[in-house]
């Protein structure tokens, strides 16, 4: 073999051996760099995977905890507990469930694992933490109708927003008014057939504010509330025409303190006698045994669940009908108690005995129906129904057929009336619903800008800002024109709503937009609406709350965005009014 060939070919497997000894160690070498990428990518994707498990329970956690709130002690139980479920236990194995209160109404939680496990990252870290939070908001039901500790006309003490509260036996027709409390249908939106597809038999709730107590009871007072069938204008026969009170000798000779009233207090009402309008709750239409039961129920820390609460005191008021004008006379200095037909108390409650109370003490006039020796700050529920159980009146009795339109109002307060404090550190409304009966004498004087029935209607705090207010009104008049207007609170500087929109719904389907300018809608009968009227059907006005509105929700008077109606004529009808704000009760919102 030529010599300089033998060279070449000895330097080839040299050069070979030398090569595959640098591949093996390269190889070697990036081996474990390899590895361990490959192993952080398996705990970077476990990483992710356990972010999207916490994060699922913070989730559930502030869900869980918000609907406590104001509570936070509880909410934050409730958050922790639910954390638990959820696999995540507060000091345990490096994990801290964090509870942050970010206001009346919201609640935040922040879980963090500070010891998460790691395969192959520890190659390159000392430690990884990973950490998700949740807020929630629970949006209560909107507070209606009063920021202060009454509800409702007061012809004792010279009060007359010109509407009372309203509650209707079962069998009475949805249609003349009462939306969620009677069964039968009658020709109204949201029916099927006869039967009432919203009917509600838990009937009506309203909170009793106390954020003060004083030494004196707190006593929660009702208007009139025994049913007296004195038409819608209070012209019942029994009832004394205008100026003939003063000659009766029991009214003159102030037998049994009757004559300490008003004569009006004894008198028809209407266009006979303006004055004594103001003194016509236009209670009717009663049929069988009609009785309204009244439920007080102590604060508590479920403030989604109202029915929860622990009762403090019940009565169940039933009805007198006087046959005429002598009857009436007679009831009147009658010393017989004849209501209420039940009652019942427990804990700090006392209510009146049954029987106890006189026809001249709870006709037009404010009767005790519970009284609490030990008040405590809080919100107590106050439950009107007329269907309730005869052993347990928390309970629905479905058998009840009685029909009967009852008004009446309601304040609460410490100690008597006359007291300059009664009603300090108090304040009284309806819980989302407020059914009432609107009823303007003649002549009445205006409370608006030039209306005589204004009033506080739904009360929006700074944190609904950006959302939408829809207020629903049910069988506002019937067959008459009328104005209806809606005005934000005077502490929010807005002076008018600028984003309204007002649809009228018809019990044919029918949705109608009405003509509104300043958040004021003007319709009149037989013309925009489908049966010449409103009667039995809906309007619902959504405003648009704005960014950045705000108000004094510190002060009882803060934040209410008030009603104003204006009636081609003297109307007298029962409508119920409802408001909400849009979105989830309990919802998301980081």
């Amino acid at each position: 073999m030529n010599p300089l060939r033998q060279l070449r070919s000895m330097l080839a497997r040299v050069r070979s051996k030398s090569e595959g000894g640098y591949a093996v160690i390269l190889t070697s070498l990036l081996l474990v760099p390899l590895m361990g990428f490959a192993g952080f990518v398996v705990d970077v994707g476990s990483w992710y995977s356990q972010a999207s498990s916490i994060q699922r329970a913070a989730d559930a956690a502030s869900l869980a905890g918000v609907v406590w709130q104001p509570d936070f002690d509880t909410a934050e139980d409730a958050a922790r507990n639910a954390a638990e479920r959820n696999g995540y236990i507060h000091g345990v194995d490096g994990i801290a469930v964090e509870v942050i209160d970010t206001g009346i109404n919201q609640l935040q939680v922040v879980i963090t694992d500070t010891e998460v496990e790691m395969y192959f990252a520890s190659l390159f870290l000392d430690e990884v933490q990973i950490a998700r939070s949740a807020t929630s908001e629970y949006v209560k039901s909107v507070p209606m109708g009063s920021p202060e500790h009454f509800l409702g006309n007061d012809p004792i003490e010279g009060e007359s927003p010109n509407l009372w509260l309203a509650t209707f036996g079962p069998q009475t027709s949805k249609r003349s008014g009462d939306r969620y409390h009677t069964e039968v249908c009658g020709g109204a939106i949201f029916c099927t057939g006869s039967t009432n597809d919203e009917f509600d038999e838990d009937g009506y709730f309203f909170t009793l504010n106390v954020s003060a107590v004083q030494a004196a009871s707190l006593n929660v007072e009702l208007f009139d509330v025994v049913h007296h069938d004195y038409g819608d204008h209070c012209n019942a026969s029994f009832l004394f025409a205008d100026g003939d009170v003063g000659g009766e000798a029991w009214y003159s000779g102030n037998i049994k303190g009757l004559g300490d009233y008003d004569e009006e207090r004894y008198e028809v009402g209407g266009s006979r006698n303006p004055g004594g309008a103001a003194w016509c709750p236009g209670d009717n239409g009663l049929v069988g045994n009609y009785e309204m039961t009244v439920i007080v129920r102590e604060p508590d820390n479920t403030p989604f669940d109202l029915e929860d609460n622990p009762v403090v005191c019940w009565t169940r008021w039933g009805a007198n009908q006087p046959s005429d004008e002598t009857d009436f006379a007679t009831d009147l200095q009658d010393d017989t108690g004849d209501q209420p037909n039940g009652s019942g108390a427990a804990g700090t409650g006392s209510a009146p005995a049954v029987d106890s109370v006189v026809f001249r003490d709870y006709f037009r006039e404010w009767v005790n129906v519970c009284s609490i020796s030990s008040p405590e700050v809080g919100e107590y529920v106050i439950q009107i129904r007329t269907n309730a159980d005869s052993s347990d009146p928390t309970l629905w009795d479905p058998s009840i057929s009685t029909q009967g339109r009852n008004r009446y109002s309601m304040r609460g307060g410490f100690g008597a009336i006359s007291s300059p404090s009664y009603g300090t550190g108090v304040s009284l409304s309806a819980d989302g619903r407020l059914p009432m009966f609107v009823n303007v004498p003649p002549g009445a004087p205006t409370t608006c800008s030039g209306s005589p029935t204004c009033f506080y209607v739904a009360r929006v705090t700074p944190e609904y800002a950006g959302q939408q207010l829809q207020l629903d009104v049910f069988d506002l008049t019937d067959g008459s024109s009328i104005n209806v207007s809606f005005s934000p609170p005077a502490d929010s500087g807005l002076g008018t709503f600028t984003a309204c929109d007002f649809i009228f719904y018809d019990e044919n389907g029918s949705v109608v937009d009405l003509n509104e300018s300043n958040c004021t809608a003007t319709y009149a009968a037989n013309s925009q609406l489908a049966n010449g009227g409103s009667n039995g059907d809906s309007i619902a006005a959504i405003i648009d709350v704005p960014v950045g509105y705000t108000c004094n929700d510190a002060s009882a008077f803060g934040c209410w965005v008030t009603a104003e109606l204006t009636f081609n004529g003297t109307p007298s009808d029962t409508t119920t009014w409802s408001a909400e704000l849009t979105g989830d009760p309990i919802r998301l919102v980081e």
